[in-house]
Parts: C-alpha cells; structure tokens; sequence
C-alpha cells in the first residue's frame, strides 16, 4: 500500500498547480503583485519616515524614540499608507485558490486511498487462493496459526 501511494504522491504537485490553474492561479499572481506593489510602497514610505527629523535636532526622530514608540509609529505609517481594499481582495482571492486546491487534492488523495484499498483487498483474496494453501502445507501444524500474521503484515 505505500508504494502504491508514493507513486501517487509524486503527481502530487502536478495536481497542486492543475488545480491552483482551474481555481484562478492567474488570480493568485495578480493578487501577489498587488500586495508586493503595497508592500513596496510602504518600504519606500518607512525609509522616508525614518528620515523625518520634527524636533529639529538633526537626529532623526526613528532614532531617539523607544523600540515600543517605533514600532507603534510604524504601524500608524502601514495603517495610512496601504489600500486596505487592494490587501482584502488579495487575501481574499490567495485564500479562495488555496481552499480549491486544498479541496482538489483532498479528493485525489481519498481516490488514491480508495485504490489503494482496493488493490490490498484484491491482492488478499489472491493470496488466500494462490499462496496459502501452499505455505500452510509447508508450515508445521504448531505455527500454522501465524501464518495469516505473516502473509499480511
């Protein structure tokens, strides 16, 4: 049965992209540059806020400020600065491609299984046929009870 189903589990990744194709792939990739172009711009934003010298000392403020008043000023900057309906939409669509997937590949596995089951109920009754008349009349009578033990194991 494991060798049944490592051979299927290498179309596994073929399937993954398979499915991630008929769930929107196109999608997914439009929705990464969306939100790689909103990360991008929230970079170039920070480095400009970390320039930013309002008390005029000529120390930038992101330098005299607490770890905690930082991290707070730059979240204020992320909050200002993205387009939060660009971000939702695409963490919408990864996760509604990722759910069809998820749901293509849980079907191929349960097909696999299921053949895999198939295949051992099909191989069992030919060894009960074919084999074991054979090696219970080769085995002493003491030992005989462990020979289904053996043979399916």
């Amino acid at each position: 049965m494991f060798i049944i189903l490592s051979n299927h589990f290498s179309i596994i990744l073929p399937l993954f992209f398979q499915a991630a194709e008929h769930g929107g792939l196109t999608t997914v990739r439009k929705s990464l540059s969306s939100l790689s172009n909103e990360v991008l711009i929230i970079i170039d934003e920070s480095k400009k806020d970390d320039k930013v010298d309002a008390d005029g000392d000529g120390i930038p403020d992101a330098e005299q400020i607490s770890g905690r008043e930082l991290v707070k000023r730059k979240v204020k900057l992320v909050l200002k600065k993205m387009d939060p309906e660009k971000v939702n939409n695409a963490i919408a669509a990864i996760y509604k491609v990722w759910m069809s997937v998820l749901a293509v590949l849980t079907i191929q596995f349960a097909r696999v299984i299921a053949l895999a089951l198939t295949i051992a109920d099909f191989t069992k009754s030919l060894t009960d046929r074919l084999i074991l008349p054979i090696v219970k009349m080769a085995t002493p009578k003491d030992y005989q009870v462990s020979i289904s033990l053996v043979l399916y194991v």
